[in-house]
């Protein structure tokens, strides 16, 4: 086989804002939102004027169009050229919106602030020695007596040396020619992936931000389903839907219901897992998207119609709820694992229909864990009952860092073990880690786990009954 291996290369600032400003460099949707302070972009335009590295740019170059963002505060980004490739930014979106802002002085309004940040008020201190590693010199605030703007030294010329001979003494003037030199002349180290199909850029992607942001199915979904020239962005449109079920009082509806409903109908195989999703024909995505989101409507307007009663976040939280339950029954373990979470997100607002829904998808697993740790079917029923208020009080505690499964037995545990010490009794060691995967309602033999589970427990006992030298022996064995 015939691998091509990405190859090092390097790009100058004044290129790498030129391809951005061409509709070259481009950044994916699917990247999170630039959300760096204006004190982090002074303090990298800061480390590149002292000649520091500042990492790898990893750029993926592709003939494909995916959805990428349009620009970047006020400043808009054109489209890439037809017949031009286009190379997309996986990693190092952070650092090439800094770069790119700094230079022109774009003013951001980031999510969730009020406030504009106009990134032309960083400032490059005339005062401050370049040879000094803790000397700052490019700064959020101006420092010191001597000092313009980054924008002026970026954009040095012989005009604006004399522009700026007023202010400035000749030797200051030739620091700002130096300094400006110092940007343009500054090789940005880059790495570009030339595969083109996007399932191996999605892979570096995840790989590269392992400790970072994971893709969910329906934004590799989104990325990989988009045309330009069909204008289909399953992002704007599934947004569009999210709009009108909110004008009817409903949020929570999962994106994953729309992917699996056109999956159940287009696959081969007629099931919804994760991997049958992916692959999945991206025009017959296209083709069927709007005949999927009726099929959603006409459901709800069903319930609501049948109900004789004014549409009510209740009626269409059951319908949902209910085509969650069917749909995630065919799921396989990760795209069940994004079925829990979205539950998880309706309990925390508040949605007692999910939660009822939570509770039958998890009460059959639960009881049985408690069961066979309690052996009274009273106490292990209180203890779902009690573990399920616990969900309703605390599912806005889930961060995420476990599955859901775990996270759900943690809280099981710690009240069995609450039970067991209010009664003076003793015994709750058994690990539960082997037994999470184990928690899904589609789990085919749930009384054969549960009885070896018990075999283990009377090993262990027969083993406690052995003399010293007999459990070393066991143990050493």
């Amino acid at each position: 086989m015939n691998f091509e291996q990405p190859k090092p290369d390097s790009k100058k600032y004044s290129d790498l804002i030129s391809e951005i400003q061409k509709g070259i460099i481009k950044i994916p949707k699917f990247q999170r939102d630039f959300v760096w302070s204006i004190d982090k972009t002074a303090k990298l335009l800061d480390s590149i004027l002292k000649g520091y590295p500042i990492g790898t740019f990893i750029l993926w170059q592709t003939s494909e169009r995916i959805n990428d963002i349009k620009n970047v505060g006020n400043l808009d980004i054109p489209d890439t050229p037809d017949g031009t490739k286009v190379q997309y930014v996986l990693d190092g979106q952070q650092r090439i919106t800094s770069l790119f802002a700094a230079y022109l002085g774009a003013k951001i309004q980031k999510n969730g602030e009020k406030k504009i940040t106009d990134y032309s008020n960083i400032f490059v201190n005339l005062d401050g020695d370049i040879d000094i590693n803790d000397d700052q010199l490019i700064t959020a605030e101006p420092i010191g007596e001597k000092y313009l703007s980054l924008h002026d030294v970026l954009n040095f010329s012989y005009s604006k040396a004399r522009e700026l001979s007023d202010r400035f003494s000749e030797d200051e003037l030739e620091t700002i020619n130096s300094y400006s030199t110092a940007f343009k002349t500054y090789e940005f180290s880059t790495v570009v992936l030339r595969k083109e199909d996007i399932d191996s850029a999605i892979e570096v992607f995840t790989r590269i931000n392992t400790g970072g942001q994971t893709l969910t199915l329906f934004e590799i979904m989104s990325a990989k389903t988009y045309d330009e020239q069909q204008k289909f962005d399953m992002q704007v449109k599934w947004e569009a839907l999210i709009k009108e079920l909110k004008d009817i009082k409903y949020e929570g509806v999962s994106s994953t219901v729309i992917l699996s409903l056109l999956s159940l109908v287009l696959s081969r195989t007629k099931e919804c897992k994760r991997k049958t999703i992916l692959s999945l024909d991206k025009q017959l995505i296209i083709d069927n998207w709007d005949l999927g989101i009726s099929a959603i409507k006409d459901s709800i307007d069903f319930i609501g119609n049948s109900t004789e009663t004014s549409m009510h976040s209740g009626v269409i939280n059951g319908i949902c709820n209910e085509i969650d339950g069917v749909i995630g029954m065919n799921t396989d373990a990760l795209a069940h694992e994004e079925w829990a979470k979205s539950w998880l997100l309706r309990i925390s607002n508040g949605d007692q229909m999910a939660l009822e829904g939570f509770y039958r998808h998890y009460e059959s697993s639960v009881y049985r864990f408690a069961l066979n740790k309690l052996n009274q079917p009273a106490d292990a029923a209180d203890i779902l009952n009690e573990v399920m208020v616990e969900v309703w009080k605390c599912s806005h505690r889930f961060e995420g860092r476990s599955k859901i499964s775990t996270w759900l037995l943690g809280i099981t545990r710690y009240r069995i073990y609450d039970r067991l010490r209010k009664k003076s009794r003793r015994g709750l060691e058994q690990d539960i880690d082997d037994f999470c995967d184990t928690l899904t309602d589609q789990q085919p033999n749930m009384e054969v786990v549960m009885s070896a589970m018990d075999d283990k427990e009377k090993g262990k006992h027969c083993i406690e009954k052995l003399s010293d030298h007999q459990r070393e022996v066991i143990h050493l064995a």
